[in-house]
């Protein structure tokens, strides 16, 4: 491999590392933080369900895509629908 190559190869690890990495990692979850995830952890272990997509949607003002193939709405998936602002 060339000089060339070796530079983008370079540039390309180091953007994946970038887009890869946890930009939390070293930060300290906050005690109230911690104790609401394990709160809504055990309420999902035992059942409770949370609020559906369409609702927090429609409060946000946002249309909900539920297939994620809206025209001009971000591209989605059905593991991963589309939100889009109305109009």
């Amino acid at each position: 491999m060339g000089e060339l190559g070796q530079i983008v190869r370079e540039a390309v690890e180091q953007q994946m590392a970038e887009m890869l990495s946890d930009p939390d990692e070293g930060l300290e979850l906050r005690e109230e933080i911690e104790a609401r995830l394990l709160r809504s952890l055990v309420a999902e272990r035992g059942g409770a369900r949370g609020i559906p997509t369409q609702e927090v949607a429609a409060q946000l003002g946002l249309e909900y895509d539920s297939c994620g193939g809206a025209e001009g709405s971000a591209v989605g998936s059905p593991e991963r629908p589309a939100l889009k602002t109305p109009g």
